[in-house]
């Protein structure tokens, strides 16, 4: 039961970073076609275009480490109102990984304090 979860989690986030990834393609197209200065429409349309960029490295990178059996339960969302100001659009790759990263070692941590209560209780 928990693999066939998995599988179809594992199946809508990859549904979802294709969508994605295909409005990127669609905005960095349009954008790529446009001629002369920026206009306030260009810097929102880039805006949205960097949106979707960091919801599709996101997204990539949780289906990654799904497919390799690591769960990833950062909110998305959330992650991009904390980065879309604090970290330059370059970077957002590393900094997720990081933040990816630090989740993962938070979990095992806990699982391992888990397990340390369980093991001296029964050693009493």
């Amino acid at each position: 039961a928990q693999l066939s979860f998995q599988r179809a989690s594992n199946k809508s986030l990859e549904e979802q970073l294709n969508r994605l990834r295909d409005e990127y393609y669609g905005f960095r197209d349009s954008v790529g076609q446009k001629s002369g200065g920026v206009s306030s429409g260009s810097k929102s349309e880039f805006e949205e275009l960097k949106k979707s960029y960091f919801f599709s490295l996101a997204v990539g990178m949780k289906l990654n480490q799904s497919i390799q059996g690591n769960t990833c339960n950062l909110n998305v969302g959330a992650l991009y109102e904390e980065a879309k100001h604090a970290v330059p659009f370059q970077s957002w790759n590393v900094w997720l990984m990081s933040k990816i990263t630090e989740q993962q070692r938070q979990q095992y941590q806990q699982q391992r304090g888990r397990g340390r209560g369980r093991g001296a209780a029964r050693r009493r």
